[in-house]
């Protein structure tokens, strides 16, 4: 990766940080459904389920 590369991609981050929002996967990987399922005391099925349902929710949105 370029200097100039990471700088914009940096540029990037700090932008949607103060957008507060950040770019995610529309499915979530592994980790993330193991994360959600312990952070939510959730089985896996319902951890992917809710963050998929988040997802829709929030493309359906007109609040981004």
């Amino acid at each position: 990766m370029t200097t100039n590369h990471l700088e914009k991609t940096l540029q990037k981050l700090s932008a949607a940080g103060a957008a507060q929002s950040v770019t995610v996967p529309l499915a979530p990987t592994q980790r993330m459904i193991d994360v959600g399922a312990g952070a939510g005391g959730v089985d896996l099925e319902q951890a992917a389920t809710i963050y998929e349902a988040m997802i829709y929710a929030f493309i359906l949105s007109k609040d981004h």
